[in-house]
This record gives C-alpha cells, structure tokens and sequence, in this order.
C-alpha cells in the first residue's frame, strides 16, 4: 500500500509541475496579449483625442465658416443694395417724392396732388407738338440783317406774253442765324504832349500831358474785357486754361495757360478781393444764412500735406427773403470746424446745413436749422423691402406736402409760422414719436434713425420761425459749379490759385443772382475800379459797384433768362 502511495504521489506532483508550467506559460502568453492589449488601447485613447481635436477643429472652423458667410452675406446684400441704388440714381428718376398709391399707409390727409391732362400728340409721340412762338423766343436782342431777293432786268418779264413785271409783294422764305466769331482788337493808347510856345520866348519849358486810362495790369496786355472773359470762361463756363489757349490761339493771342492762370489771380489781389469783403460783410449782416463744403485739390499746400489731400470750398448764402442775394465761396486747406466758426464767430441770426458736426458749437447767437432734405434721403436710400420705409417717406413727404402749398400761396413770414404750427407741427411731432418706438433694424436703417433722432432740435427750428427753409438746397445747388470746376480742370496749383477760384465764383454766382451777365458785370468791375485809389477809397463807394445797387443795374447788361 505504501509503495502504492508513493507512486500516486509522485505522479500527481509530475502533473502539478507540468500544470504549473502551462500555467505560467498561458500567464506569459496572456501577459504579453496584456501589454498588447495595453498597448493597443493607449494608441486608441491617443487617436481617439486626435480624432476629438479635429473634430474639435472642424467644429471651430465650421463655426468661423458660418460667421464667414453671414459676413459675407451681409456684405452681398450691401452691395446688392448699393447697386440697386446706384441704378437708380444713374437710370431712375431723381425726384424723391412718392408714389401716389401710398396715400393711404396710414390715417393722413391726402396730398394735393394736381394731374395736367395729356394730350393725344404726348400719349404716342416723344417729342409732343411743337408751341407756337418758338423761334421767336429762341433768339432776343440780337441784330436783323435783310436780304432781299429780286430778278434781274434781264429776267423781270412775263414768261406768257412777254410783258413787263412790276414789284407788287414780298414773302418771308425763310431765317438763319449767323454766326460771328469773335475778334481780338489791340488798342494803342497814345498820350500827346503839349508845350507853351509863350514861355519859351522867355527861356521857360512847358509841357503839359494829355490824361490816359490806368492799364488793369502794368506791362500787361489785359484789358477790362479781355480779363473779364478769361475768368468768365474758367469759373463760369468750367473752360481749363489749356482749352482757352487754343482758343485765344485761334483769335491770334498766342497766351501761355500760366499766363492766363496768373491773371485771374493778380486781378483778385488789385480789384476783386475789396467786393469780396464788402460782400462778406453783407451776408454776415443777413439774417439767415445757409452753408454747405466741397473737397477740392490743391498741388502747393502750406502746411506740409500731400497734395492727394483733401482742401475744402465753403459755400455761404443768403435766405430768399433777405434785402441782398449773395452767394459766397471761401477756401480752406482742411475741413476743421475752426473755419466756420472764424467766419461766423460774430454773426447772429439762422444758419441752414446739413448734418456735418463742424457747424454745431458755434457760438449760442446762431439758430441752426438742419436740413429735412438729407433726413428724407437717408430714408429714400434704403431698400425697398425696408418695412419702414414706406411709412417714413410717407411722413417726410406730407410735411414737404405742406411747404409746397405755403410756397405756391406766397405765403409771408408770419402767415406760414402760424400755418406750420398748425399743420406741420402735428405731423412733426408723431414722426419722431413713431421713430422713438422703432425697434432694432439693419445698419443702414439704425442710422437713418438715429441722424434723424439726433437732430430733432435743429430739425424743428423752422416751425418756430416762417422765414427758415426746411432745406439747404439752396446751398446745395451752389456746389455743383464747383464740381464743374473740379470736371473740367481737377485741381489748383498753388493756394492763391484756389483763393481767386473763390473770388471769382462769388463775383459770378452773385452777379446771375441779381440778373446781371456775369462778363459783364466783371467788365463793368475792371472798368471802374481800376481807374480808383482803392487803398484810400470808402466803403460806401464800393457798395455802388455791388450787383444789386441802382448805378450797377443801370449799367451793367442784364442776364438774358430762357423762359
């Protein structure tokens, strides 16, 4: 039995060992299938981040894609709207006024609106039907030359009998304009000498001069006329100096264009520049003014700048009630508010502009009027599919409704006042009430908002007062010679150049205003005040010589106005 035992013993100790060592080589085995495992697993949990960063990534940049395109979007839609803007201002009509079907947007009285019946010839025809009187009207004041027709001796017998014929009528068969150039005449002015054959008898010499006209420039060739039309042509007809050139060229004047640039410059530095000033101080002693300012270009600037910087034209004007119509260009190199304020640093009584910020904090004598004309703009130039816009214009243009009637009634001062805070008050006051309830829109529409809000005070000035218009186009209008200027010649050379750009407009632009031919007027100006002392010569005998004094109206030309 012992020996028994002790076999079984051993044998189950053999198996053991080889258990144990399959055991230890499955631990092995799964040991390293662990640290594969492990392995494996880390290289996943690694790329399971990568993958959460990128997909981190694509999530950021998705995002910036979304705001990228809204941006974009946004940017599209701008300029869509721009481009429907800019169609309609160079293809639409320029009128701002509104459609007639929008009468009813809202619980208004209607517009008067008054419809001319069209003709049958205007429905089908372009051109419509021709008035009578038309050539008439087309040609004034000018000569009429007769040229009759006749037959010869030869030919002055009947072509039946033979007979003779005798003048018994005459028929107009037709008319022509002819046209005369112009003509360039040199003046050879001569001063005779006279001496006293008395007092040479008693060894004394005589000589007395004869008197002759002051030249308008010394050693110069200019006369009154000749500068006269140079200026007119630059400022008046927007014609460069390099065209003039050939002009003068063509009448036999071989003119430099430096020397006709220097000439309107001399002659504002000895003649011009004193009706300047008088003119300035009449307009600061009218009691309404209205302002507006153009870039301009000036090569030679003093103060350092590129000559691609902006110079600035101001344009001042009087009201259309006040005793003198002046109209006052003044040139600046920047477009500071100190410029405004100098010039208007003493005047008291109303100022019309627009909503530039250099006109506010003038001094506290001055009552600013903004102008309604730029508030309907802004709300004009918005989108169509603009849910306010409609209701805005429809508002703007009841309260330009009303100035038209009070315009067309010639309506005085004091009647209109008592008119507008009737009528326009109300209409006024639930305008800017309805804005101020107006939730957040568009950038475009937020700002035509907020330029509105913003200047209610200078908005509302004329209803307390019948004399101030609503707008400032009549500043406004005065701008576009300056842009013919800027059209035709682009720029100044030096500043002096722009400061007789301003003299000259104004001699000009006041002259038209006051119903005088501006040539002329400049003529009758050179004329005049060249043969003065104009150092020691009074203010009142300026004043003769301004476009609205009686001695100039007698003999100045007047403007000829097509009707």
């Amino acid at each position: 039995m012992s020996g028994y035992t002790d076999i079984s013993r051993e044998l189950t100790y053999s198996e053991l060992l080889e258990k144990c060592q399959n055991i230890e080589n499955k631990y092995t085995v799964l040991e390293n299938e662990y640290d594969i495992l492990k392995e494996n697993y880390e290289n996943l949990l690694e790329v399971t981040k990568e993958q959460e960063a990128a997909n981190q990534a694509l999530i950021d940049q998705n995002t910036q894609l979304q705001k990228d395109f809204n941006t974009l979007d946004a940017a599209h839609q701008e300029i869509l709207r721009q481009l429907s803007q800019a169609n309609r201002t160079l293809y639409g009509t320029s009128s701002e006024k509104l459609p007639l079907d929008q009468d009813d947007l809202f619980d208004m009285e209607p517009i008067k609106v008054v419809l001319k019946k069209k003709s049958k010839a205007s429905s089908t025809s372009p051109r419509g039907k021709k008035t009578r009187g038309f050539k008439e009207r087309a040609v004034t004041n000018v000569p009429i030359e007769v040229h009759e027709h006749t037959l010869d001796c030869n030919n002055a017998t009947c072509p039946i009998c033979e007979g003779g014929l005798q003048k018994f009528g005459k028929k107009l068969a037709f008319e022509t304009l002819i046209y005369v150039p112009a003509k360039i005449i040199k003046e050879q002015h001569y001063r005779w000498s006279y001496k006293c054959h008395e007092c040479d008898k008693h060894d004394v010499t005589t000589i007395v001069q004869a008197k002759a006209p002051k030249p308008i420039i010394e050693k110069s060739l200019v006369s009154a006329s000749l500068l006269a039309a140079v200026i007119y042509q630059k400022y008046g007809l927007h014609l460069p100096y390099a065209r003039q050139e050939k002009e003068w060229e063509k009448l036999g004047a071989n003119f430099s264009r430096r020397t006709l640039a220097n000439w309107p410059i001399l002659a504002c530095e000895k003649y011009l520049n004193v009706v300047y000033e008088r003119l300035v101080s009449h307009l600061l002693d009218s009691p309404h003014i209205h302002a507006d300012e153009t870039p301009y270009q000036i090569l030679r600037r003093s103060d350092g700048r590129s000559a691609r910087s902006d110079s600035w034209i101001w344009i001042y004007a009087t009201g259309y009630l006040d005793d003198y119509l002046i109209t006052l260009y003044q040139s600046t190199l920047t477009r500071s508010y100190s410029h405004p304020e100098k010039f208007l640093e003493d005047y008291q009584g109303s100022l019309t502009c627009d909503g530039f910020g250099g006109y506010e904090g003038l001094n506290p004598s001055i009552t600013l009027q903004h102008c309604w004309s730029h508030v309907r703009r802004y709300f004009y130039n918005l989108p169509d599919d603009v849910p306010i816009k409609s209701k805005a214009m429809k508002y703007i243009g009841k309260i330009f409704s009303y100035e038209s009637t009070y315009s067309e009634e010639k309506l005085l001062p004091e009647e209109r006042q008592k008119r507008r805070k009737k009528q326009s008050s109300k209409v006024v006051r639930e305008f800017f009430s309805w804005l101020e309830t107006l939730p957040f829109h568009s950038k475009a529409t937020t700002k035509a908002i907020n330029y509105t809000l913003t200047r209610r005070e200078t908005l509302v000035s004329y209803i307390s007062d019948g004399s101030l218009e609503i707008t400032n186009n009549r500043a406004e209008r005065l701008v576009r010679p300056v842009k013919l200027i800027k059209n035709n010649a682009n720029f100044s050379v030096s500043e002096d150049g722009a400061k007789s750009l301003a003299v000259s407009m104004t001699i000009i632009q006041t002259a038209k205003l006051n119903g005088l031919d501006p040539e002329g007027y400049l003529t009758y100006l050179f004329e005049g005040l060249s043969q003065m002392d104009l150092e020691t010569v009074d203010t009142q005998t300026i004043d003769e010589y301004l476009p609205w004094s009686d001695r100039t109206q007698q003999n100045c030309p007047k403007l000829i106005v097509r009707k």
